[in-house]
């Protein structure tokens, strides 16, 4: 069998992964926009050259509104400058991090952040809860993908090329994720 079209398929897959990935964090991101009003954010500050006590602290409201701009637009991290000290916030890990600054090097350690959110009026749990439904209700087109993806790793060719096999598992994770997709998984791979 010609190893051409097989060459081809890997970037598709992982496309179409990306794809997928992209529009559940849009849908996402416009629920949370719309349900909350204003985020909080506090940091960690345990200043033991100060001998005071550990505590929560807010940002600086010039800091805060950096903050909430950043998250708001799905940024994973962002920059800021607070009492002449600049930091990246990381959204993933919810870390705040100095950065060095000229001659004194930066602390290594990660500080944890964390943010309180005030919901708008119009926040329902059952809209919420039936927005995520939906995000996670497969349709036609995610079964396609599952029945495709199974006769691709059933095929005569042994082994596949593993860029194939990764791409091929990596969507099928995904997609098996989704309510409605392990029935087709389990009709394909029995043969129904």
């Amino acid at each position: 069998m010609n190893d051409c079209p097989f060459r081809l398929i890997p970037p598709i897959l992982l496309f179409i992964d990306m794809f997928e990935k992209e529009r559940r964090l849009d849908t996402r991101q416009q629920l949370f926009n719309s349900y909350v009003d204003h985020i909080q954010w506090y940091h960690y500050m345990n200043e033991q050259r100060y001998d005071t006590p550990a505590e929560w602290r807010d940002y600086p409201a010039m800091c805060s509104a950096q903050l909430n701009k950043a998250f708001r637009e799905g940024r994973s991290s962002v920059k800021i400058t607070m009492a002449e000290k600049s930091y990246i916030i990381n959204f993933v890990e919810m870390t705040q991090r100095q950065i060095s600054s000229g001659d004194a090097p930066a602390p290594t350690q990660n500080v944890p952040i964390y943010a309180k959110a005030k919901l708008t009026s119009s926040f329902q749990l059952e809209k919420l809860n039936e927005s995520e439904r939906v995000l996670n209700a497969a349709d036609d087109q995610h079964r396609r993908l599952v029945s495709v993806a199974m006769k691709l790793l059933q095929s005569g060719q042994t082994p596949l090329p593993s860029q194939l096999s990764y791409s091929l598992l990596s969507l099928l994770l995904r997609l098996l994720s989704l309510k409605g997709t392990i029935e087709e998984f389990i009709k394909v791979t029995l043969g129904q």
